[in-house]
């Protein structure tokens, strides 16, 4: 049994160890590019519940927001990040590279077009802007209450500093954040499937054939025993153990 140090890394040291790594990456992704398939096919059906609305109640409009962006999060991760012990494709295509470029031909991959390059990095810029939280929020809050909304710079001071902050709790959405929503995560969804298509053309080539994916359907409830998996996963990552 690994201990959590060896736990940490995935090593990819030989064809076979890049071929499981890859395998692995592929089944992670099928499962999240189907969730936001579903999801996408739900907002659809909400937007034509709410064809003739003008706004929707802002419980619901957030509900599916959150889910689209959570997995499209997920998905982000898979794809662009580039820390040292990340399972993403950037960080496989990068370990396979550089082997292939220090003469190790077993390691050989069609080179990734600029285009691809190019949806790589943006993934990667993405995941790392999505839930970072800039100062430049508040000075363009700022900014458009004060010239868009016509509040006055004293006005503005004496509400963000008064005893009591005052929270803003919109009751309903302008029913254009709905398509919004919708729009920005089928363009998402497409980005991602282009991706996911060369991951499954990479594994093509390192197996030596087409590949497929078969969804198999368990009949057996989904132990809760495979927590653990995660709470190792953790454990190996942590600095404290």
């Amino acid at each position: 049994m690994m201990n959590y140090k060896e736990m940490k890394i995935r090593t990819i040291n030989n064809k076979m160890d890049a071929i499981i790594f890859l395998n692995q990456l592929i089944g992670l992704t099928e499962k999240r590019m189907t969730r936001l398939e579903n999801a996408l096919n739900d907002v659809e059906k909400l937007m034509t519940k709410y064809k003739n609305h003008r706004k929707i109640e802002t419980t619901i409009y957030q509900a599916y927001q959150e889910r689209m962006d959570c997995v499209t999060m997920y998905l982000c991760n898979i794809f662009g990040d580039e820390t040292k012990n990340a399972a993403s494709y950037k960080q496989f295509r990068k370990i396979m590279d550089r082997k292939y470029s220090q003469g190790y031909e077993e390691f050989k991959l069609e080179p990734l077009s600029k285009d691809m390059v190019e949806i790589l990095e943006d993934l990667r810029e993405q995941r790392n802007w999505s839930h970072h939280i800039p100062q430049s929020l508040f000075t363009s809050q700022e900014n458009y209450m004060i010239n868009k909304d016509g509040l006055s710079n004293e006005m503005f001071k004496r509400i963000f500093s008064n005893k009591t902050v005052y929270v803003s709790v919109w009751k309903y959405h302008d029913i254009k954040w709905l398509r919004g929503l919708y729009d920005s995560a089928k363009e998402a969804y497409d980005i991602f499937n282009t991706v996911f298509e060369q991951m499954k053309s990479d594994y093509s080539k390192l197996i030596g054939t087409d590949m497929n994916i078969q969804k198999v359907d368990e009949p057996r409830v989904r132990p809760f025993e495979f927590v653990q998996i995660a709470e190792d996963s953790m454990k190996a990552n942590s600095k404290r153990r």
